[in-house]
């Protein structure tokens, strides 16, 4: 199955080649469906790719689920943006021949496509449509009795999160406050990049995991160190909002992720503060 492109993220959806401790059981049908918000205001449109198939003892997937995301930021090395390592060959459900979709300005539907990897993905009819961020859209799959059941899905649109500029040179905790999304169960994605020496290539990430609730402090002891310190060239950022809608009935799981990438970060500078910095990290 495809990884979210940009942050892990977006890897939301992770086929797996090995058990894992959180294994689902082989006998598991599985509906995914990734909603990309692009654009904003009038010339809005969504992207859609679904997928379904059978769990098994190779195949096992990390479910999505913005509901079980806490405030977290860690820091790594970082050599570069991840391989898009492409669809992976799984046991594919039928979930109908025409996935209905249907927003506040356009009618729409799914239908199935072959991958490269040989799998079935189901794909909207002509592209991207338009809609209304804020707006619901609902999907209706038809199922299949000896497939993937039949749902009825309304599902919720947001808005573009605006950062407020996020300062290059901290001398203490590095406050982020952005325009939150108003759902309770909704997720902000964000990573960092800068760089621990002179250059202005970035070789460290911080990651963060975050409430979408439209603020959150970053401690002193993980932007005091290379953050702080690091050429303004080689910092550099994004993030992304998202939320899940799960639906889980017996040996049935149904998850539907909207994505959208925030409006481009911002950063502001204290020239004062930044010499100080750079000049007790060379001592």
């Amino acid at each position: 199955m495809r990884k979210f492109r940009g942050l892990m993220i977006l890897g939301a959806i992770v086929i797996a080649g090995c058990n894992l401790s959180t294994d689902l059981p082989t006998s598991q049908r599985l509906g995914f469906i990734t909603m990309t918000q692009l654009g904003e205001g009038d010339s809005a449109t969504l992207n859609m790719l679904g997928q379904f198939f059978q769990s098994s003892q190779t195949i096992q997937p990390t479910i999505p689920n913005t509901a079980a995301v806490g405030d977290t930021c860690t820091v790594s090395n970082y050599s570069g943006p991840p391989d898009d390592t492409g669809p992976i060959k799984v046991d594919n459900l039928n979930a109908g021949a025409s996935i209905a979709v249907t927003t506040d300005k356009a009618e729409a539907s799914m239908v199935p496509a072959i991958n490269s990897a040989g799998s079935v993905d189901y794909r909207l009819v002509g592209g991207p449509v338009p809609f209304t961020p804020g707006s619901k859209v609902d999907i209706e799959i038809p199922g299949d009795s000896g497939g993937f059941p039949a749902h009825s899905l309304e599902i919720s649109t947001f808005s573009t999160p605006t950062f407020a500029p996020i300062e290059r040179h901290p001398a203490e905790d590095l406050t982020l406050s952005w325009s939150p999304g108003g759902s309770a169960t909704g997720a902000i994605q964000l990573q960092l990049l800068f760089s621990s020496d002179s250059s202005p290539s970035p070789n460290r990430i911080l990651f963060c995991a975050l409430r979408d609730d439209g603020n959150y402090v970053i401690p002193k002891y993980l932007v005091a160190g290379d953050w702080a310190t690091s050429p303004d060239a080689a910092q550099s950022g994004s993030a992304i909002r998202w939320n899940t809608t799960l639906k889980q009935s017996q040996n049935v799981l149904m998850d539907v992720i909207v994505q959208v990438a925030a409006k481009p970060l911002t950063f502001s500078t204290d020239q004062s503060t930044a010499t100080d910095l750079r000049a007790n990290a060379s001592r």
